[in-house]
């Protein structure tokens, strides 16, 4: 898709310089648009969950639900960073997925991809079911090398903080998180949890 924006970008300079200023709007615009959400710091993550885990998604299903599409991901968890112990095993709900030939995404919304462990806050339905919190921002990568280190969602979009997140300047915990090791990531997350109980 990259590469198909470029070529058109690239057509575009071949236009008069109005046009091809109209041309980029409609490039870029929308996208902008469908990608803004509205920034949550890590104490805002840890209070609106009820688990932060390691967890390995195994397995996904998605179907049709009204109009639109939603997964289901079978994960198993790995170890408790904080919050609620779980059942070893539950199901993730997150929207969007492909059913048959057909295909949708939802902005924002967290991808979970068989096979690739990652650190996640989570917020449990009941009956071995969650969400995750937060979605996109909820999700953190977990790369292996050598040292383990998390790395914040691709499809995070632009994250807009709050006025209160602006005046007190808190940094988002997609920001905060990203690119940490993954025994910095569990200690800042437990160090938030414990401000959480102290309230």
């Amino acid at each position: 898709m990259l590469e198909h924006h470029c070529r058109r970008a690239r057509r575009a300079l071949l236009l008069p310089p109005l046009t091809a200023v109209f041309l980029a709007a409609l490039l870029v615009t929308p996208s902008a648009r469908a990608t803004l959400s509205r920034a949550v710091s890590l104490d805002e993550l840890s209070r609106a969950s009820t688990t932060a885990a390691i967890v390995l998604p195994l397995q996904q299903r998605s179907e049709w639900q009204a109009k639109r599409i939603v997964t289901f991901t079978r994960v198993r968890v790995e170890r408790v960073v904080a919050g609620q112990s779980v059942t070893s095993e539950i199901e993730i709900r997150t929207f969007g997925g492909v059913v048959g030939n057909i295909g949708q995404t939802v902005s924002g919304e967290a991808d979970l991809v068989v096979g690739q462990r990652s650190l996640m806050f989570l917020r449990e339905l009941g009956a071995g079911s969650a969400l995750v919190t937060a979605r996109a921002q909820g999700v953190f990568r977990i790369e292996v090398g050598s040292a383990a280190r998390v790395l914040a969602s691709q499809r995070l979009g632009e994250l807009v903080p709050s006025a209160q997140m602006k005046a007190r300047r808190i940094v988002p915990a997609a920001v905060s998180l990203h690119g940490s090791s993954l025994a910095l990531a569990v200690s800042r997350i437990q160090l938030a949890w414990s401000r959480r109980e102290a309230r």
